[in-house]
């Protein structure tokens, strides 16, 4: 539905509550809930700003088989590409499998982001398909392409279809961001 200034929407007691919470007064804290960035496909689900002003973003793309968290930089008017890691199921938990840190100044690109999330992905697969059980083949490189892809174009929809809110949930208790989104939907 497309709004404009003149648009009135029929007001429910739920949805006044919830846009309520949603758009706070002022002196009113503000929800922690993760808010879904469309030209990055992740959510947001924890900023920190320094007391010099400048402020990191973490944000999170979530999948049935690979969480991937980013941490971004905001220098003055330059955003900063600081950590990617990659985060696998592992029962009801989350664990860490790969880490990359950014150094120097790396400004934000989303092509080279998701570029270096295929290659940690591809690395840690071939590093540990013999462990498995496996070999390492063109299969391999294919199966991780399409998974890093996937998890990559999803959109606010997708991403929580399946377990993904499930996951998403984890991640916010595990993590400690998120708190009032982890128990609103409890």
């Amino acid at each position: 539905m497309k709004l404009n200034l003149h648009t009135t929407l029929p007001a429910t007691p739920t949805n006044t509550v919830t846009l309520t919470a949603i758009f706070p007064e002022y002196g009113v804290p503000a929800l922690d809930i993760p808010h879904f960035d469309a030209d990055k496909h992740m959510y947001i689900v924890d900023q920190h700003t320094a007391a010099s002003g400048n402020r990191s973003i973490m944000y999170v793309a979530v999948g049935r088989q690979l969480v991937v968290e980013f941490t971004m930089g905001l220098y003055h008017s330059w955003s900063l590409m600081n950590k990617v890691r990659l985060l696998i199921p592992d029962g009801k938990a989350l664990k860490v499998v790969k880490t990359y840190d950014w150094e120097g100044t790396t400004y934000l690109n989303v092509d080279t982001l998701h570029s270096k999330i295929a290659e940690l992905a591809t690395e840690y697969a071939m590093d540990n398909i013999g462990m498995a059980g496996g070999e390492v083949t063109e299969q391999v490189c294919e199966f991780v392409g399409t998974l890093v892809a996937d998890l990559l174009d999803q959109d606010v929809d997708s991403q929580l279809k399946d377990n993904g809110l499930e996951i998403l949930k984890a991640y916010c208790r595990q993590m400690k961001v998120c708190k009032d989104f982890v128990t609103s939907i409890d």
